[in-house]
C-alpha cells in the first residue's frame, strides 16, 4: 500500500494434478466364467468379436501449473491494470496397451503459456460514468511426443517421437462504455468494443495451418428503468465475439480429437428482466433472452466414434428464461434458488445436445459467530444426442448431486474448513464417469 487509494498486489500459486484410471471392469468372461481382458466372443450372426487388454486401458494424465498476477489499482485516478502469466509447463498424458503398466507406451505432453494485460480507466462525470481501456492477450502451445519403456512411468523416456500440434493465439481489444443517468430513475448503457483476434504459426501433424485473421466490432446498449429503491427493469441488446482457445484448436488426447480450422463465433443477445426487493427478507430477479449465433463453437461427436471434437455450427439459437430467488430467514440463516431453462437449436432445427435445457441451484447458508455452513444441490439435465443411450462411458448424463461444508475461526486471523462435493456418492457420467464423494479439508491463515 503505498496510501489508503494506492496499492500494488503480486500474487503466485503452483498446482500440481494428476488423474489415472485403475480397475477396469469387463462384462467378457471365459468358458468357466472368469473375467477376461483379450481374446473373441462368438456373436450371433456366426462371426467374432476380437478385444484385447488396448481396449480397456486409459492414460494417464498429468499437470503442474505457475500462476503469476501483478495488479496495481489507484483510486485517486480510477485506474486498474493488470499483468498476469499462466504457465502450464507440465502438462500431458501416458498411455499404453497392457493394463499391468509393464509394456511400452507413448507420453504427450503440451506446455502452454497465457500472458494477459489489461488496463481500465473510468471517468465521473455528473451524469455520465465513462470506462474505457485495452486488453491483451497472448497464448501459446506446442505438442511432443515421446516413447516410453514402461507407460505407467513417465519418466522411462526411450526416444523422442514427434512434434504433434500447436500455435499461438493472439488477441487485442479497445472498449469504451458510458453509462448516462437522465434521471434518478432511469439510465442508459452504451459501449463499443473492438477485437483483433489472429491465429498463427499453427501446425497439426506436420502440417503447417495458414495463418488467420478476424476484426470484429461489438455495440452494447442497455436501458434500465428504477422506479423505487426495490424495484430495477431492464432490456440490453449485445453483439460478442469469442475465439477458440488453443485447446479447442489443437489439444489430441485419448478422448478428443483437434481440429485446428475452427473459426471465432460472434452472438448477437437480446434480453429483459426485472429484479426486485418484495421485502425486507426477499428477493427475486426473473430474466428473458434470445440469442443467435454465427459460427457457434460445441462440442461434438468427431468422425472417431470414441472421440469428442469443437465444430463451428454455421448458424445456431438459443431461447432462455432464467429465475432467481433469495431470502434471508434471520440473522443465521439464508437460502436461495437459481432456475435456468434453455433451448437451443442449429440452423437445421435440430437441438444442440451439449447446451442443457435445464439447470437448477438451491441452497442454505448459515453463519453465526465464528461459524459457517452450507449446502447446496446441482441438478443439469442431460446433454445427450438424439440416440445416445445414457448411463455409459461417453455419455452425457442428467445428474442431481448435494455439497456441503462448515467452517470455523478458530483464532483472529485463521479458519479451518471441510468441504464435501457429491455427498450422496451419486453415480452419473460426464463422457467419464464423474467422481464421486470428494472430501477437502483446509485452514487458512490471513496476515
Amino acid at each position: 500500500k503505498f496510501n489508503d487509494k494506492q496499492s500494488l498486489t503480486y500474487k503466485y500459486s503452483r498446482d500440481k494434478f494428476k488423474s489415472f484410471s485403475s480397475d477396469a471392469k469387463t462384462y467378457m468372461r471365459d468358458s468357466s466364467g472368469n473375467p477376461i481382458h483379450k481374446g473373441y466372443i462368438p456373436l450371433p450372426n456366426g462371426k467374432y468379436l476380437d478385444f484385447n487388454e488396448s481396449d480397456f486401458t486409459d492414460s494417464i494424465n498429468y499437470k503442474k501449473v505457475d500462476i503469476h498476477a501483478l495488479s496495481y489499482q489507484d483510486d485517486i485516478n480510477n485506474i486498474k491494470f493488470n499483468v498476469g502469466l499462466t504457465n502450464i509447463k507440465d502438462n500431458g498424458y501416458s498411455s499404453g496397451s497392457d493394463l499391468a503398466g509393464e509394456g511400452s507406451g507413448t507420453k504427450r505432453i503440451y506446455p502452454t503459456k497465457a500472458y494477459k494485460v489489461d488496463f481500465q480507466k473510468v471517468w465521473d462525470k455528473e451524469k455520465h460514468t465513462i470506462v474505457t481501456g485495452f486488453d491483451i492477450q497472448k497464448d501459446t502451445m506446442d505438442s511432443y511426443s515421446y516413447k516410453l519403456a514402461k507407460w505407467s512411468d513417465r519418466d522411462s523416456t526411450i526416444g523422442f517421437s514427434t512434434t504433434t500440434f500447436g500455435g499461438t493465439n493472439l488477441v487485442e481489444a479497445l472498449f469504451i462504455q458510458d453509462q448516462y443517468k437522465f434521471t434518478d430513475a432511469f439510465n442508459m448503457t452504451v459501449g463499443l468494443r473492438l477485437d483483433r483476434y489472429e491465429k498463427k504459426d499453427g501446425y497439426y501433424k506436420n502440417k503447417r495451418i495458414d495463418e488467420k485473421s478476424y476484426t470484429e466490432l461489438s455495440p452494447k446498449l442497455a436501458l434500465t428503468y428504477t422506479p423505487d429503491d426495490d424495484t430495477t427493469y431492464y432490456v440490453s441488446y449485445g453483439h460478442s465475439f469469442n475465439q477458440p482457445t488453443l485447446y479447442k484448436l489443437y489439444s489430441e488426447s485419448t478422448s478428443t480429437m483437434a481440429n485446428p480450422y475452427l473459426k471465432p463465433e460472434t452472438s448477437d443477445t437480446l434480453e429483459i428482466g426485472l429484479k426486485k426487493n418484495l421485502s425486507e427478507k426477499a428477493y427475486m430477479g426473473i430474466s428473458l433472452y434470445n440469442t443467435k449465433t454465427q459460427d457457434m463453437l460445441a462440442y461434438a461427436q468427431s468422425p472417431d466414434p470414441n472421440k469428442r471434437w469443437y465444430i463451428n455450427i454455421d448458424e445456431a439459437k438459443r431461447m432462455g428464461a432464467e429465475f432467481d430467488f433469495k431470502f434471508k430467514h434471520d440473522d443465521k440463516i439464508s437460502s436461495y434458488l437459481n432456475v435456468t431453462m434453455q433451448n437451443a437449436k442449429d440452423d437445421n432445427d435440430k437441438r444442440i445436445s451439449s447446451i442443457p435445457k435445464r439447470i437448477v441451484n438451491l441452497g442454505l447458508d448459515y453463519n453465526y459467530d465464528k461459524w459457517s455452513a452450507y449446502i447446496e444441490g446441482q441438478y443439469s439435465s442431460d446433454r445427450l444426442d438424439d440416440g445416445d443411450v445414457g448411463g455409459k462411458l461417453y455419455s452425457e448424463d442428467p445428474f442431481f448431486i448435494a455439497n456441503a461444508g462448515v467452517s470455523y475461526k478458530f483464532m483472529k486471523n485463521a479458519v479451518v474448513s471441510l468441504a464435501v462435493r457429491n455427498l450422496f456418492d451419486r453415480d452419473y457420467w460426464q463422457w467419464y464417469k464423474a467422481p464421486g464423494r470428494t472430501w477437502n479439508v483446509g485452514v487458512d491463515f490471513t496476515f
